[in-house]
């Protein structure tokens, strides 16, 4: 309550002060005309409000990256034929891996998160 008091007597102090130093029409136009809805207007319309803490749920969103798989490629020959038709094969390339990578991909996840309580004014 005295909190309240306090500002009503702050707030009438600065109208008296601008009504003084300032011109008559910007007084009006800024200030309501009376003393009692000068201090109507400068009272906090409500008390503050404590709010507790509590848990919320936030969706995020979170990238995967893509995973990373071998395959076998086996051994290339090819036929070729000799002298007196003798056919024999030649290697072109030896088996091997070969590595592919998938691409990332995104997906939402929801979690709680702890939100602190606060005062609202």
């Amino acid at each position: 309550m005295n909190i309240i008091r306090n500002s009503v007597r702050v707030c009438s102090l600065a109208l008296a002060m601008h009504a003084c130093f300032a011109t008559p029409a910007s007084a009006q136009v800024i200030f309501p005309q009376t003393l009692s809805s000068a201090r109507r207007a400068c009272v906090p319309s409500h008390a503050p409000r404590y709010t507790p803490g509590h848990y919320e749920t936030v969706q995020e969103r979170v990238r995967i990256p893509g995973i990373s798989y071998q395959t076998w490629v086996p051994a290339q020959y090819r036929t070729h034929y000799g002298l007196f038709g003798l056919r024999y094969r030649r290697l072109i390339s030896p088996g091997h891996y070969v590595t592919h990578r998938a691409p990332d991909r995104y997906e939402y996840r929801s979690r709680r998160v702890w939100v602190a309580g606060h005062y609202s004014y």
